[in-house]
C-alpha cells in the first residue's frame, strides 16, 4: 500500500483561508453577480467607507472596521457577500428569482446608480 504523500507546509494555512468566510444559503431559482477589484493596502481605508455607505443606504448593518468578510441582506431581494483577500477584494451579489431571458436582469443591478 502506498503511504500518502506529505502535507504541503501552507496547506492549513490555505484550507483556513477558504474556510474562514462561510457560504450563503441560497435557494433556486437564483441570480448571483461576482465582482472582483485589485486593491491595495493604502484603499483598504475607502474601501470600508464605501462598503459601510452602501450598507447604510439600505439600513443593513455595515461591516467592523478590522471585518475582512462581511455577509449582509442589504433588501427584501439583495444579499452582499464581501470578502477581503491580500491583492483583491471579492463582492457577490445574490437575488432571488429566475430573470425573464438569461443574464438580462442580473443580482448587481438591483444596486443604487
Amino acid at each position: 500500500m502506498a503511504a500518502l504523500p506529505v502535507n504541503h507546509p501552507e496547506r492549513f494555512l490555505l484550507a483556513d483561508e477558504v474556510h474562514a468566510r462561510p457560504p450563503v444559503a441560497i435557494e433556486a431559482p437564483a441570480r448571483a453577480s461576482y465582482v472582483a477589484v485589485l486593491i491595495d493596502a493604502d484603499d483598504r481605508t475607502r474601501e470600508h467607507a464605501h462598503l459601510v455607505q452602501l450598507c447604510e443606504r439600505f439600513a443593513a448593518a455595515p461591516p467592523l472596521a478590522a471585518a475582512t468578510h462581511h455577509s449582509v441582506r442589504l433588501s427584501a431581494h439583495l444579499h452582499l457577500k464581501w470578502e477581503r483577500h491580500g491583492e483583491f477584494s471579492g463582492y457577490t451579489f445574490f437575488t432571488s428569482g429566475a430573470a425573464p431571458a438569461p443574464f438580462t436582469q442580473p443580482a448587481v443591478s438591483l444596486l443604487p446608480p
